[in-house]
């Protein structure tokens, strides 16, 4: 069986986040500042980017549930840009630098 996976932020909103979304700046419009907002990122398709991915931001393994609380400080940036486009890692950077915390989650 394949596995497909992505990482789940929630965090805090206020505008400077929205282009780090997953939707138009339209749908947001009515959010207050302080609404808690999740937002979906680095989707992986095949299962060795889903164990890279999970192996680059230090969940172990896709399946080591005691990990998949992503920790910033375990995050290896390098490495994943090289799976991701930058703007996908400047996103995750700048929404962990704004108290954004995110999840592994595995699928498969």
């Amino acid at each position: 069986m394949g596995l497909n996976s992505h990482l789940i932020g929630i965090g805090s909103f206020y505008e400077g986040v929205v282009e780090h979304l997953d939707y138009d700046a339209d749908y947001y419009k009515e959010v207050d500042d302080g609404t808690l907002v999740i937002t979906h990122i680095l989707h992986c398709v095949t299962s060795e980017q889903s164990r890279d991915l999970a192996k680059f931001t230090g969940c172990v393994h896709p399946f080591g549930f005691n990990y998949h609380n992503v920790n910033p400080s375990e995050v290896d940036h390098k490495e994943l840009k090289k799976i991701f486009s930058d703007m996908e890692i400047d996103s995750l950077g700048f929404l962990m630098c704004e108290g954004f915390k995110f999840m592994f989650v595995p699928n498969g």
